[in-house]
C-alpha cells in the first residue's frame, strides 16, 4: 500500500472520503476473537478495507453498495497448499475458483521447474498476477525420483526466494532430506534466512525422525492421514494442514480431535484440486462444508481456512481478516453451517455471485516453448518394451513393484523363466510391464520393469505428467500397445493415452509442458468420466486410475518407484536394477 491509498483509507474512516464499496448490515465473522458481530458494515476504498463497524457518514455518494441483511460476511477463503499447476490450464482453474469464495491460493510449482525451468516459474508466477484472486508461490525443494534432478541451484533458489510472491519452500519428503543432508539441507537453511517458510512433508516420520525432520525448521505438514499423526505434529509446533482434496482426503480421520483441543494451529487444505469435484461441488468451501458436518465449529473451520493460514505463512497484515489496512477480500453467505458462497469480493472488487463469474481471469497464452516441451529420441517399437534376461538359459529373480493400494507401493521379488533371453510369465497373473521414459533429455533413455496389483487386463496406458519426474510412465500388457500409446504422446506433444490392440481408445492433451491441458473445464471432466468408464472394463478399478498410474513414478508416496534410471527404494534411498543378483 502506498502513501496515498494509506491516506485514502483514513479519510473514509473519518468521513472525508466516500468509500468505493459499502457492505450493510451483515454478520461479522471476526476470525481475530471467534465472534459473530450483528449488524456491521464493511467499507472498501481501492483494494483495501477501510471501516469496520456501524457507518455513520452519508451514503449517497458510494458508488457501490451491497445489502448484506441477513447475510454472513466472512474473510476470502485461502488454499495454503495444493499443486494448482496439474492438469487443469490456470485459466480455466481460476475461472472455476473465482465462485467458491477462495480468493488466495498458494501452490507449489514443483511441477515446472524440472521442465521449463527457473524461467518457467517466472512465467507462470507473471502469468498468475493481477488476476482477479490472488497467487502465492513456494519454490521446489527438488526430492525426485531420478538422481540426476535432486536438489536445486542455489543461485537459482535465491534468485525465486528474493520474490515478494515466494512465502517459502515446497514440501520436502523426509526420508530423503535426512538420507541427503548435504543435497537438501543447506537450501532449506537458506530458505529460512530469508525469512521464508519450510513446508513439510513428513508421511510415516513419528518420534525422533519425526523431531529430527521438525529441528531442520519445518513449520508444516499436510501429510498425516490419522487424528494421532496430526496431534503429534501439532504438539511439536507444526501448522498442520489437513489434507481433503484430489489425492487424499484425511479430514473425517483427524476430525475426531476438533473437539479436544485448540485448533489455532491446524489448517485446511486441497493438495489438489479434482477438476470433477471442483465444477460440480467446489473447492474450499466443499472442505469447509465437510469440516463442520464432521462436528468442527463454523467459526473455527473460517478460522482454519483463514488466518490460521495467512499467520503460518506471516502474511496476516495482508489477508486472513476482516479489518482495515487488509484486502479486501470477503465471502457473504446466508448460512455458515450449509456455506455456500453467495457474493464472493475479491481486493474490493465483486467478482462472483449466486455461482456466477462477474470478472473474467486475465487471459494466459503460452508461446511454443510451453506447446512443445516433448523431445521424442526415436518411434518407438515393440522391441523396446520387451525385457531381455541377461543369458539365454535359466530364470531369475526379479524386482517387481507391487501395488498395496490404489496409491502405495512396495517392492516384491519374484522367479521368472526366460527362453532365448526373453523373460516369461503366464499371461493370466497380475504382471504387467511398466515403463518410464526420460521425454525431456532423450539421450537419458527409458527403464522398463515389471508392475503387480494395477489391474490391467490388455492393452497398454501412459501418461506424459508422472509426478517428480520428466517421465512418461507406461504401464502394459502388450508391448506393441505401449510403444503406440507412448509414440500418440510425444505427437500429442503431452497427453494420456490407452490402446488397445493396435488402437487408441481413449487420449486427452496435456500439452502444456506435457502435464496441463489446453481443454476447457466441462471437456476435461467429460473426458476422466469417460476413461474411468474404459479402464475398468479393461480390470483397473482404482478410484482415480491417471493418478495411481502417475503417482508410480514419486517419491511422495511410499515405497518402491520407478523412474528412467530405474527402480528408487525409498526406504535407502538406493537406485536399483529389475534383476537381483
Amino acid at each position: 500500500m502506498n502513501i496515498q491509498e494509506t491516506y485514502s483509507l483514513i479519510d473514509v474512516c473519518l468521513g472525508k472520503m466516500a468509500p468505493d464499496l459499502l457492505i450493510k448490515s451483515c454478520f461479522l465473522v471476526n476470525v481475530y476473537t471467534g465472534e459473530i458481530l450483528e449488524d456491521q458494515d464493511i467499507a472498501m476504498k481501492g483494494k483495501y478495507i477501510a471501516y469496520v463497524g456501524k457507518w455513520k457518514y452519508e451514503t449517497h455518494e458510494i458508488p457501490e453498495i451491497i445489502d448484506a441483511k441477513g447475510l454472513y460476511a466472512i474473510p476470502g477463503m485461502i488454499d495454503g497448499h495444493t499443486h494448482l499447476l496439474y492438469l487443469m490450464s490456470p485459466y480455466e482453474a481460476i475461472k472455476h475458483i473465482i465462485p467458491t469464495g477462495t480468493t488466495t491460493i498458494i501452490t507449489e510449482v514443483m511441477e515446472i521447474y524440472p521442465i521449463a525451468g527457473i524461467r518457467g516459474i517466472r512465467d507462470f508466477i507473471n502469468m498468475l498476477s493481477d488476476q482477479p484472486i490472488r497467487f502465492f508461490f513456494t519454490v521446489p525443494s527438488m526430492v525426485t525420483t531420478p538422481e540426476s534432478l535432486k536438489g536445486m541451484d542455489k543461485k537459482e533458489l535465491e534468485e525465486l526466494l528474493c520474490m515478494e510472491e515466494v512465502l517459502g519452500m515446497g514440501e520436502s519428503y523426509w526420508q530423503a532430506v535426512l538420507e541427503d543432508r548435504e543435497t537438501f539441507i543447506p537450501n532449506m537453511l537458506l530458505t529460512l534466512r530469508h525469512k521464508k517458510s519450510l513446508e513439510g512433508h513428513s508421511a510415516g516420520a513419528k518420534n525422533e525422525k519425526l523431531m529430527a525432520y521438525a529441528a531442520i525448521g519445518v513449520s508444516s505438514c499436510h501429510e498425516p492421514v490419522k487424528a494421532q499423526e496430526a496431534l503429534e505434529r501439532a504438539r511439536l509446533g507444526l501448522h498442520v494442514m489437513i489434507r481433503e482434496g484430489a489425492v487424499r482426503k484425511d479430514l473425517g480421520p483427524i476430525s475426531e480431535i476438533f473437539s479436544k483441543v485448540d485448533t489455532r494451529r491446524f489448517i485446511l487444505s486441497s493438495d489438489g484440486v479434482d477438476p470433477e469435484e471442483l465444477m460440480e461441488q467446489g473447492y474450499m468451501d466443499l472442505i469447509v462444508r465437510k469440516a463442520i458436518s464432521f462436528g468442527l465449529d463454523p467459526i473455527k473451520a473460517v478460522q482454519m481456512v483463514t488466518l490460521n493460514v495467512a499467520e503460518h505463512f506471516h502474511i496476516d497484515q495482508f489477508i486472513g481478516g476482516i479489518a482495515p489496512s487488509r484486502y479486501g477480500d470477503l465471502v457473504l453467505m446466508e448460512d455458515l453451517k450449509r456455506f455456500h458462497p453467495k457474493y464472493v469480493i475479491s481486493s474490493g472488487k465483486l467478482v462472483a455471485q449466486d455461482k456466477k463469474l462477474i470478472l473474467e481471469p486475465r487471459p494466459i497464452s503460452f508461446g511454443p516453448s510451453y506447446l512443445n516441451s516433448l523431445k521424442r529420441p526415436k518411434i518407438f517399437q515393440k522391441e523396446d518394451f520387451l525385457i531381455k534376461a541377461p543369458q539365454k538359459s535359466g530364470s531369475y529373480n526379479v524386482s517387481v513393484i507391487e501395488m498395496i493400494t490404489d496409491l502405495v507401493t512396495q517392492k516384491a521379488v519374484i522367479e521368472l523363466p526366460q527362453t532365448g533371453g526373453r523373460l516369461l510369465w503366464d499371461e493370466t497373473s497380475d504382471l504387467i510391464l511398466v515403463s518410464a521414459i526420460d521425454r525431456l533429455k532423450p539421450k537419458n533413455g527409458h527403464f522398463t520393469g515389471l508392475l503387480k496389483g494395477f489391474g490391467l487386463k490388455k492393452g497398454a496406458f501412459a501418461c506424459s505428467a508422472g509426478w517428480d519426474t520428466t517421465d512418461i510412465i507406461a504401464v502394459g500388457r502388450d508391448p506393441s500397445d505401449m510403444a503406440l500409446a507412448v509414440n500418440r504422446i510425444f505427437e500429442l506433444q503431452g497427453g494420456a493415452v490407452v490402446v488397445v490392440s493396435q488402437k487408441v481408445l481413449w487420449e486427452i492433451d496435456l500439452s502444456i509442458l506435457g502435464i496441463m491441458s489446453m481443454l476447457p473445464m466441462e471437456r476435461l471432466v467429460r473426458a476422466f468420466k469417460e476413461l474411468k468408464g474404459i479402464v475398468e472394463e479393461l480390470g483397473i478399478s482404482f478410484r482415480d486410475p491417471l493418478l495411481s498410474l502417475v503417482t508410480l513414478s514419486t517419491s511422495a508416496i511410499p515405497f518402491f518407484r520407478i523412474c528412467h534410471e530405474g527402480y528408487k527404494d525409498l526406504k535407502t534411498g538406493r537406485m536399483e536394477g529389475l534383476f537381483i543378483a
